[in-house]
C-alpha cells in the first residue's frame, strides 16, 4: 500500500507500541501526583463556580447581576460542565480532565521518535517519564486548572505536525489545525502558542510560498476560534478583554523581574532535564523547530506577564511538555549508536533519578502539599449555604473560589478577578505588588452593602490582608454596621471562621410591621459563643452552660422593653442601655433568635 494509508492492523500495532512506551511515564505520573493529593487551587473553584452556575441555568456567570468574564479557560469550564451533565462531581471532573491532559501529553511525547527504531522508542519513553517527574505536571494533573488541557492540545499539535515539517507526502493538516484551534479556546494566550507552532513549522520547512500557504491553512481554525470567542465576549460580557487580564496584567519592571525569577528558578530545579534536552541540539532534525520555537516564545511570554503565584509553577506546564519532545530527541541521539548507548543509557537514568530528587525538594512543589486552606473553605461555604440559602445574603470575599463555590450564595470578589469595577479601577502602584492580589476599593465594597465579609482566608479574622479589607476597617462607621461573628462549621470537619456580619442586612436585625425587633440569635457574641447549626439545621448561637451572649441594639434604647427568647433550653434575657444580653440557665443551649418589643408606655 505504498503511497496510501497504512493498513488498519499496522495502525493499531503502532498505537499499542506508543502506549507501551508511555506506560512508565503514566505510572510515574500517578505515583507523583498522589504526593500532592488533595491539592486544589482556589482559582480552579472559581472556574467550577462558572460551570456550576451554567449547569443551573444561570449562564456563564460568577454571581447574580453584572456578567463578568472572571475565567480565562473557556473550553476547560465547558469541559467540566459537560462532565457535570453526566452527574460527575465538578471537582472530580476537573481532576479527570487534568489527569487525561497530562497523560495525553506524555503519550504524545512518547510517540515523537517512534520511527527512529529502538533508540527512538526508548528515547520517547524517557521523554514521557521526564515529563511525569516534574512537579508542574504532577501538581496540575490534580490541581483543577486548565494547564493539562493546554499541554495536551499543544503536544498533539506538535507531534501531528511533524510529518508536515518533514514534508511527508501523506501528511494531514486537520489534526494539528484542529488541536491549535481548540487550544485558542482553552486559554486566550493559546493563540500565542498556536502562532509559535506555525512559526516553528515555517522555520522547519523554510520560507516559501507553499510553506506560507500551509501555515496559513494551519492557523485558520485558530483565527476562527479567536474571532468567535471575541464576538461572544463582546456580545455576552460587553468587553473585548477577559476581566482576568485587566486584574493581572501590568507592564512594570517588577513584573519582568518576577517573571525572570519564575523562569530561572524553574530551570534551576529542572536542570537534569534541561541538560538532556540540550542533547537534542546535536545534529537536530528540522522538525525540532516545532517544539523549539514555542518553547522559547512561551518562556519569554511567561517572563513578560510576571510568572505566577500558584504551587508547582503552573505556567511551566506547556514548557515541560515541549521539553519532553526535546528530551525524547536528545535521548534518541545518546542511544543512537552502540558506543554512545554505553554512556548515554546511564546518563539518562542518572538525569531522571536526579530530577525525581529535585522535584521532591522543590519548594514550589512542597507548597502544593502544604496548601490545604481551600478545603477549609468547603466547611465555611457549606455552613453558609445550609444556614442562609433562603435569605441569599451577599458575601464579600477575598478567597473568591472556595467559599462562593461551596456556598452558592451571591458573592462580591474584593480582589477584583470577578468584579469589573475593581478590575477597571486599579489603585496607584498597580503592577508593583503581589500578582492578582493588588486590586481593591473599600468605598466601593461599602457601597455594595455586603451582608457578610470574609477577610484573608476561609478562617476570616478581625484584621485585613488586602486593600479592600484594610480600607473598610479604616472607616469610622464600619464597626457600627458590622460585628465580628465566630461561625463554626461541622461538616465535613469542624472549623471556625470569624466573619464580619452586617447587623441590618438580609440576615440581620429587622423590625416587623408591628414594631417588634427580630434578632437572629447567631448575631449575639460572647466568650466561647459560636454561631452554628442545631440538629434541625437552623442557625443560631451556641452558648455554653452559664455563658452569656450579647448584642448592641440601638433600636431598643431606653426603658420599657421585653424580650422573648427562642432557644433550646432555659435562658434569661434582659436589655440594659440598648444592649440585649442572654444567659444560659444551667445548661448549654442553642439560641435561635429573639423578639424584642416595647411594653407599656415606655
Amino acid at each position: 500500500m505504498e503511497g496510501g494509508a497504512p493498513p488498519r492492523p499496522r495502525r493499531w500495532r503502532s498505537a499499542a507500541i506508543v502506549l507501551a512506551l508511555a506506560l512508565p511515564g503514566l505510572v510515574a505520573l500517578a505515583i507523583h501526583a498522589a504526593r500532592y493529593w488533595p491539592f486544589i487551587a482556589d482559582d480552579a473553584l472559581i472556574s467550577l463556580r462558572y460551570a456550576d452556575r451554567l449547569l443551573a441555568g444561570e449562564g456563564l456567570t460568577w454571581t447574580a447581576g453584572e456578567r463578568v468574564e472572571g475565567y480565562s479557560n473557556l473550553l476547560w469550564v465547558l469541559g467540566c460542565a459537560a462532565l457535570g451533565l453526566l452527574r460527575v462531581d465538578l471537582i472530580d471532573a476537573a481532576r479527570i480532565l487534568g489527569a487525561l491532559g497530562i497523560g495525553g501529553a506524555i503519550v504524545c511525547v512518547a510517540a515523537w521518535e517512534r520511527d527512529a527504531g529502538w533508540p527512538g522508542r526508548l528515547g520517547g519513553a524517557i521523554g514521557g517519564l521526564a515529563v511525569a517527574l516534574t512537579g508542574a505536571a504532577a501538581v496540575w494533573a490534580i490541581g483543577g486548572l486548565e494547564q493539562p488541557l493546554v499541554a495536551l492540545l499543544l503536544a498533539l499539535a506538535v507531534v501531528s505536525a511533524r510529518p508536515l515539517a518533514e514534508d511527508v507526502p501523506s501528511a494531514r493538516l486537520a489534526l494539528p489545525a484542529g488541536a491549535l484551534g481548540l487550544l485558542c479556546l482553552t486559554r486566550p494566550d493559546g493563540a500565542l502558542l498556536a502562532g509559535l507552532v506555525g512559526l516553528g513549522l515555517l522555520l522547519a520547512r523554510g520560507p516559501s510560498r507553499p510553506s506560507l500557504g500551509l501555515v496559513l491553512r494551519l492557523g485558520l481554525p485558530s483565527i476562527a476560534a479567536v474571532a468567535g470567542q471575541l464576538a461572544f465576549r463582546l456580545a455576552y460580557y460587553g468587553d473585548h478583554l477577559p476581566n482576568t487580564a485587566r486584574a493581572k496584567l501590568a507592564l512594570t519592571a517588577e513584573r519582568l523581574a518576577s517573571g525572570w525569577s519564575y523562569v530561572s528558578e524553574g530551570a534551576t530545579w529542572l536542570w537534569p532535564l534541561v541538560a538532556l534536552a540540550l542533547c537534542a541540539l546535536w545534529r537536530p532534525r528540522r522538525s525540532a523547530w516545532l517544539w523549539a520555537a514555542p518553547l522559547v516564545g512561551w518562556l519569554a511570554y511567561v517572563i513578560f506577564i510576571g510568572g505566577d503565584i500558584f504551587p508547582g509553577r503552573r505556567h511551566l506546564v506547556p514548557a515541560v511538555a515541549l521539553l519532553g519532545f526535546a528530551i525524547a530527541s536528545g535521548a534518541t541521539r545518546l542511544l543512537g549508536s552502540r558506543r554512545a548507548a554505553r554512556l548515554g543509557g546511564p546518563l539518562c537514568a542518572l538525569a531522571l533519578a536526579w530530577q525525581a530528587r529535585l522535584s521532591a525538594g522543590d519548594p514550589a512543589n512542597q507548597s502544593a502539599i502544604d496548601e490545604r486552606w481551600e478545603w477549609e473553605g468547603e466547611v465555611v461555604g457549606r455552613l453558609l449555604h445550609d444556614a442562609f440559602a433562603d435569605a441569599q445574603p451577599l458575601v464579600a470575599v477575598d478567597p473568591a473560589g472556595c467559599i462562593p463555590y461551596f456556598s452558592r450564595l451571591p458573592a462580591l470578589d474584593m480582589l477584583g478577578l470577578n468584579d469589573r469595577y475593581l478590575a477597571t479601577h486599579p489603585p496607584p502602584g498597580f503592577g508593583e505588588g503581589w500578582l492578582g492580589h493588588e486590586l481593591g476599593d473599600g468605598d466601593y465594597v461599602w457601597s455594595r452593602r455586603p451582608d457578610m465579609i470574609v477577610l484573608c482566608g476561609p478562617r476570616g479574622g478581625a484584621g485585613a490582608c488586602f486593600l479592600s479589607g484594610r480600607q473598610l476597617l479604616d472607616r469610622a462607621d464600619f464597626k457600627d454596621a458590622y460585628g465580628l461573628v465566630t461561625f463554626e462549621g461541622r461538616g465535613p470537619r469542624t472549623l471556625r471562621s470569624k466573619i464580619w456580619t452586617r447587623r441590618d442586612g438580609a440576615i440581620g436585625v429587622r423590625v416587623d410591621d408591628a414594631g417588634v425587633i427580630v434578632v437572629p440569635g447567631f448575631l449575639l457574641t460572647g466568650k466561647k459563643v459560636v454561631a452554628t447549626l442545631d440538629d434541625e439545621g437552623r442557625i443560631g448561637a451556641a452558648i455554653p452552660a452559664g455563658g452569656r451572649a450579647a448584642l448592641r441594639l440601638p433600636e431598643a434604647e431606653g426603658p420599657g422593653w421585653s424580650v422573648d427568647v427562642d432557644a433550646s433550653g432555659p435562658a434569661r434575657a434582659r436589655i440594659v442601655r440598648g444592649k440585649v444580653e442572654v444567659r444560659a440557665e444551667g445548661e448549654a443551649l442553642h439560641l435561635r433568635g429573639l423578639r424584642v418589643e416595647r411594653v407599656g408606655g415606655g
